[in-house]
């Protein structure tokens, strides 16, 4: 063994030698916060209702917010930081697989930040938010021993919302697997599971029935996962809302600002006609409207604030007319969640798509509600098309059809578009119109639009190109924000650029090794591509301020911060995916780093051994030592053996 293998030997058995003194130190720090866990928990009769002095660390900082009257006036909270310590098999409890219990924990508290180091659970956000956070968690690993007790009287600090099951429609609530409940969880932000109830309750209880308890901050996101359990139940017990109607209706009223509402269906093909394909239709309504929607049996029930609950029904009215022939909506212009556009008659076939496909498509992607009206006539070279919704939607959905239209028929509507330098900053919601030269087009399109649809999900603006015009439609950061995308993704056509994005919101910097770079990137970037489609956000490559070092730069800009686990999302989900790559990537060189030692150093034995060889066959003879001679010696007296047996066949 060389003096180099030795040292290496040395080296590896000593770096194996402190890796294991560094697992047992862990494994004896794991065993006393367990003993000193479980005699904390030993002195409390009830995880639940109390906390013992130790158990949470609490640090205020204040914390500047707007306040809820709208006027803009900044308030003075104080942000609040809570840990909860707890043991192996609670803190796995809270954590779920792949942490999605503990982002559901967050999403349904409503807090800043949760998150869990070494066996401590830490909230952050104000005191309420905190609050709901270390009660939720606690119930949930009171979940893991036996049932838990919830009272409205003890538990609701305005973010319970209990509901009776019968239990013939307990096992289709939950779901294989508790799938179905789960699915409501991650559909509205709430968190759900079955409850103990403490004897009856109100005359009405019954062993017949299981108590639901559905947690979270959002009255709208109880309600909406509320409405969708009792479509359930209905399905499974027939006649359960009717006998429950006013109880359920009359949950969470507050006046006209939050009341629900009914309507009744005539018959079954209207209640299909009202659902549509997978529920599109009910979800078009709903999003349109901005009012909570579910189907409950043949009943129709909506919640919502009186203008919303007004628009609702119109939408329905016009949806079940349109069944009786062309709708018309005489009051269009003066309505403040309608637009009117005039489609060609040539393009009206290709805007509405086969069985209504393409218009439906528009219709989910943007949450609104649209349709042809007035009476078709061969006189008139164009139709209206209504759009229905919110102001944003709208606007997302106008540009939409408008990029299609000027797709079939050039120059519809792009003749008339001209920059609108002067308006780029304008306050609020607005649209910017860029001018773009040819070569900026394609680029800025992408392959099947693809670059376009990652500037707008990563700007969070509605983008879209019409003729030799690039619209962006949004608020002014987020404009402002797309400006800025648009401008750095043409200037990579010209190598990288440098960025200063040190008071930038929206941007996350990613420290790359150099080795790693065409890892990361992939061929012709598709690698980096893929983090982007992923995690919504536009990433690129800036020049490196410190030439000297040996580290690339890597931008993340986005609208949405995200999350790291359990589906990464946002600036934190690519900063996580491009981690994986750049560790996938240095595992894969000491792999290969190993295997060529490896090759060389038996190449070397080889070698040495051939050597041997030759000098021991040098002392043999003159003969011997020449292979080639040898190989030719055997070859003649084989020739010579075949020539003598034929001689002497023909002899005989």
């Amino acid at each position: 063994m060389s003096g180099r293998d030795s040292s290496t030997s040395r080296s590896r058995s000593g770096d194996s030698s402190r890796k294991a003194k560094e697992r047992k130190s862990k494994r004896q720090r794991s065993v006393r916060r367990n003993r000193r866990s479980s005699s904390s928990r030993g002195k409390s009769n009830s995880p639940i209702r109390e906390r013992s002095a130790g158990s949470d660390r609490r640090s205020r900082s204040p914390k500047k917010t707007k306040s809820g009257d709208g006027k803009g006036e900044e308030k003075a909270e104080e942000t609040v930081s809570c840990t909860l310590k707890l043991s192996n098999n609670d803190a796995a409890f809270v954590l779920g697989r792949n942490g999605k219990t503990k982002v559901k924990i967050a999403n349904a508290s409503g807090v800043a930040s949760l998150s869990m180091d070494d066996l401590v659970l830490q909230a952050k956000g104000t005191q309420a938010q905190v609050d709901r956070a270390m009660k939720y968690s606690k119930f949930l690993t009171a979940q893991r021993v036996g049932p838990v007790l919830v009272e409205r009287e003890s538990h609701d600090d305005g973010d319970l919302t209990l509901l009776d099951v019968p239990n013939d429609a307990c096992g289709f609530v939950t779901g294989r697997g508790g799938n179905f409940l789960r699915t409501i969880e991650d559909e509205w932000s709430v968190l759900m599971f079955f409850a103990d109830y403490n004897g009856k309750k109100d005359g009405r209880m019954t062993k017949e029935m299981e108590r639901l308890a559905i947690f979270g901050a959002d009255r709208r996101n109880r309600r909406g996962a509320e409405l969708k359990v009792l479509s359930a139940i209905e399905s499974k017990c027939a006649g359960y809302f009717e006998k429950h109607r006013a109880e359920i209706l009359a949950r969470d009223e507050d006046g006209e600002n939050w009341r629900s509402g009914v309507m009744p269906f005539s018959d079954d093909s209207q209640l299909s006609f009202a659902l549509g394909k997978n529920g599109a239709t009910r979800r078009k309504l709903e999003k349109a409207s901005g009012c909570l929607l579910q189907y409950i049996g043949n009943v129709a029930v909506f919640t919502g604030d009186r203008a919303r609950r007004r628009t609702l029904r119109q939408y329905m009215k016009w949806l079940f007319a349109q069944l009786d022939g062309p709708v018309d909506v005489p009051d269009a212009e003066s309505r403040d969640d309608c637009t009117m556009l005039k489609i060609p008659r040539e393009c009206v076939g290709y805007i509405t798509g086969s069985r209504r496909a393409a218009l439906s498509t528009i219709e989910m992607d943007f949450g609104c509600l649209m349709f042809f009206t007035g009476i078709k006539s061969e006189k008139t070279p164009f139709e209206w098309l209504a759009i229905f919704g919110d102001e944003q939607a709208r606007k997302g959905a106008e540009l939409k059809v408008k990029s299609s239209v000027e797709s079939k028929e050039k120059g519809y509507f792009s003749k008339d578009l001209e920059e609108n330098r002067d308006e780029w900053k304008n306050p609020g919601f607005s649209t910017d119109i860029m001018h773009l030269k040819d070569e900026a087009i394609a680029y800025c399109l992408g392959q099947g639009g693809s670059t376009r649809v990652k500037l707008a999900l990563a700007s969070g603006c509605h983008v879209q190109i019409i003729g030799e015009h690039i619209l962006m439609a949004g608020t002014l950061e987020k404009r402002r924000n797309c400006h800025d995308y648009v401008k750095w993704l043409l200037e990579q056509r010209h190598g990288k650029m440098d960025v200063d994005a040190r008071n930038r919101k929206d941007c996350l910097e990613v420290a790359i090794p150099a080795e790693c770079i065409g890892w990361v990137t992939g061929k012709h970037g598709n690698e980096l591509r893929k983090v982007e489609e992923q995690t919504r956000t536009f990433c690129f490559l800036a020049r490196v301020r410190y030439p000297k070092t040996d580290v690339e730069r890597l931008l993340v800009f986005g609208q949405e911060e995200g999350h790291r686990n359990p589906d990464p999302t946002g600036r934190l989900g690519a900063q996580r995916l491009v981690e994986d790559l750049i560790q996938e990537k240095q595992s894969y060189d000491r792999d290969r780093r190993g295997n060529g030692t490896r090759r060389r150093d038996s190449r070397r034995r080889r070698s040495r051994s051939m050597s041997k060889r030759r000098d021991d066959s040098r002392g043999r003879g003159r003969g011997a030592s020449r292979g080639g001679r040898r190989s030719g010696g055997r070859r003649n007296r084989s020739r010579n053996a075949t020539r003598s047996r034929r001689r002497d066949s023909r002899r005989r």
